[in-house]
């Protein structure tokens, strides 16, 4: 399973306000939707936003999964575009949550318990429902949370990033990645794969989410522990939530991004990016 977080951000690493993207940025966005089989979101994103998860030139993607991920099952219904397309979207939530949240959406909706993970919901748990389904490539679009999560279970394979020529400075506003950890933990490194900049001043980057193994960087923190083993195998193994331990507390989220030009290391901070 190849996984992809995407998210528009400004210069001080916040997703929020939503909208402060461009309209080529928003093409990205779908473009990168042709190059998986689903999308994720939070349902924060939702409740925030309206988001259609459509592809380019607003068609349906009429065989691409659309899930939204909720531990709670509080989710908005009505006026909600996601819910008017052709094809359901899956809507992941906790076993306690999935009765009652199945009444209310009726066929609006497919949904699906999962159990809990680290961090929420499991985002393991979550992938393999969707292997199930057929999908090989993923696209994780947001809230901080799920970005948090995705990361800290050792699923992201890539990291899309719009850095937007603009400073938000509201400490409320949510991050690229927002997590519960203190920030004195040991950074995220990655490989920066391709860049560039557009007329509107934005810079369009992707980056590889570097192995463990590979990492040398003097400023990891002396308790570092490594992330989950690997995610294929983990797919595979009927076990897997036994691992789902201490091996987690290895991610950041202080409210800012800075990123070097070619091996990079990220201070996270996470709702998505939105589209109509």
């Amino acid at each position: 399973m190849r996984v992809i977080l995407i998210a528009a951000i400004t210069l001080c690493g916040r997703i929020s306000p939503a909208k402060f993207g461009s309209h080529e940025d928003l093409l990205h966005l779908r473009n990168m939707r042709l190059e998986t089989d689903a999308s994720i979101i939070g349902a924060g994103t939702l409740r925030e936003e309206n988001p259609e998860i459509k592809g380019p030139e607003g068609t349906d993607l009429k065989n691409r999964i659309r899930a939204i991920v909720s531990g709670s099952g509080h989710i908005p219904i009505e006026g909600k575009l996601i819910f008017n397309q052709s094809n359901p979207p899956i809507i992941f939530t906790s076993h306690s949550a999935a009765q009652k949240l199945s009444k209310k959406t009726g066929s609006l909706a497919e949904v699906v318990a999962i159990p809990s993970g680290p961090y929420g919901l499991s985002i393991i748990a979550l992938l393999r429902e969707l292997e199930k389904r057929g999908a090989s490539s993923v696209l994780v679009e947001g809230g901080g949370k799920l970005n948090y999560s995705s990361i800290a279970e050792g699923v992201v394979d890539e990291i899309v990033v719009t850095i937007t020529p603009n400073i938000s400075g509201n400490r409320n506003s949510a991050s690229l990645v927002d997590g519960p950890v203190d920030s004195n933990l040991p950074l995220v490194n990655l490989e920066l794969l391709s860049s560039r900049v557009s007329k509107s001043g934005e810079i369009f980057a992707r980056y590889r989410v570097r192995n463990v193994n590979e990492i040398t960087s003097p400023t990891m923190h002396h308790n570092f522990r490594p992330p989950l083993p690997n995610f294929k195998s983990s797919l595979k193994s009927q076990k897997y939530q036994n691992s789902l331990n201490p091996l987690f507390h290895q991610l950041l989220c202080p409210p800012w991004c800075y990123a070097k030009t070619d091996v990079s290391a990220i201070f996270f901070a996470g709702t998505g990016k939105s589209d109509h």
